[in-house]
Order: structure tokens, then C-alpha cells, then sequence
């Protein structure tokens, strides 16, 4: 079974480079460059990782990420931005397993998605595992 990762980026350049090095990594990978549309995929299909921005057209990747999460979605998240620690921790407070600052290199963003992919969640007391 592939890997199905979506990535929420308005930057079409950006979002094709991205994309491209991911699935040279064999991950299955799917773009939406508007908030709002990638938060009704991401409610609507089954992925294994959501990587979002965090400015984005229609929506904040942060107001996705809630949504996500009021929503019971338990896919695994990385968020990619530009901005500072006080998005971080916010982005962490709200759930999200990974933050890489923009720019990243791309081995970092791999190995960044390959760990988080890798790495056991525990949500509401419970360890949910990575399928096979």
C-alpha cells in the first residue's frame, strides 16, 4: 500500500517542486493550493500525512489544522512555513507532529516526512501505528 500524502501550498512553483521530490521518495502526493479546498479533500479522502502552509488562500493551514482536529481526523500533520517560534508553538499546541521553517532543504524535508511517517501517535491516550 502507497503512502498518500496531501500538500496544502499556494505556491504552484513551490508545490511542484515539493511534490516532485516526494514522489522521487515514492510517496503518492496530491496538491491543493487553496485552504479551503484542501481542508474538503482532506475531510473527504484518506491520507496518510497532510503537509500544510501556514498562509494560504480560503484558510490558515492553523484554521485547517483545528478543523482537522474537531473533525476526529487523526491523519498525521506537518505544517511549513516561513514564519517564526510563535507559529510553531502554536501549530504545536493545536496538534501538529512536525514544523520545518521554510526554506528546507529537500533531504530535510524527507527525512522529516519519513520520521513522522515512521513515529507511533498518541492521541486521546491511545498509540495509533502506521499501516503496514
Amino acid at each position: 500500500m502507497s503512502v498518500r500524502i496531501l500538500l496544502i501550498e499556494d505556491d504552484s512553483s513551490l508545490s511542484f517542486f515539493l511534490a516532485r521530490a516526494l514522489r522521487r521518495a515514492g510517496y503518492d502526493v496530491f496538491i491543493e493550493c487553496r485552504g479551503d479546498t484542501g481542508l474538503q479533500r482532506a475531510l473527504n479522502e484518506s491520507f496518510d500525512l497532510i503537509i500544510l502552509d501556514w498562509y494560504l488562500p480560503g484558510s490558515t493551514g492553523l484554521d485547517i489544522l483545528k478543523a482537522l482536529r474537531a473533525n476526529m481526523i487523526e491523519t498525521r500533520t506537518m505544517m511549513l512555513s516561513g514564519s517564526g517560534d510563535d507559529i510553531r508553538e502554536e501549530a504545536l499546541d493545536v496538534g501538529i507532529d512536525s514544523f520545518l521553517a521554510k526554506p528546507c532543504g529537500l533531504d530535510a524535508l524527507i527525512d522529516a516526512v519519513a520520521n513522522v511517517l515512521r513515529a507511533p501517535r498518541v492521541l486521546a491516550g491511545r498509540s495509533l501505528a502506521m499501516p503496514e
